[in-house]
């Protein structure tokens, strides 16, 4: 009885634990350097964060995937933010140049933000609508339904 009620203490501070990552203003940096700080508990609109590196080739092609799911219509209702990890803004703003990237591209320049929320590996996704940590490469079905989780019906081509 006792290790039953310490165990569900334990998950119960790990869950409000997790419910306070988003708490925190996040500070990122804009390709051209400036500071963008994103307020996830002001944002009118669900945010996803999707974390990557330009070294990451399921990365790169989930980059891809996001441009063509990500559209017009997601806007109103998700903020969706590719966020390179601990690379250089040079580096990174070449990458965005030569690769056409769309998206809306933020830099966590030493990695912290994507810690924070709990990434190990690369590429990974943080959904604010159901305060989780995805792992792993997403196809654009499985994109398709995360950002339906997040409140946007993508068009997916």
């Amino acid at each position: 009885m006792q290790k039953t009620a310490a165990l569900a203490s334990c998950i119960a501070a790990l869950l409000l634990a997790q419910l306070a990552l988003g708490a925190e203003p996040v500070e990122l940096h804009t390709l051209d350097g400036a500071p963008e700080r994103i307020d996830l508990a002001t944002e009118p609109r669900s945010v996803v964060l999707h974390f990557w590196s330009t070294w990451c080739p399921s990365c790169v092609d989930e980059l891809a995937v996001l441009d063509r799911v990500v559209d017009g219509r997601c806007a109103e209702s998700v903020r969706v933010i590719a966020v390179n990890v601990a690379e250089s803004q040079d580096l990174v703003r070449r990458f965005v140049s030569e690769y056409g990237v769309r998206t809306e591209v933020l830099i966590d320049r030493h990695g912290a933000i994507f810690r924070r929320f709990g990434g190990n590996s690369l590429p990974a996704n943080y959904v604010q609508a159901t305060n989780s940590m995805l792992s792993g490469a997403r196809t654009k079905q499985a994109w398709g339904d995360l950002l339906q989780l997040a409140g946007c019906t993508p068009h997916i081509r």
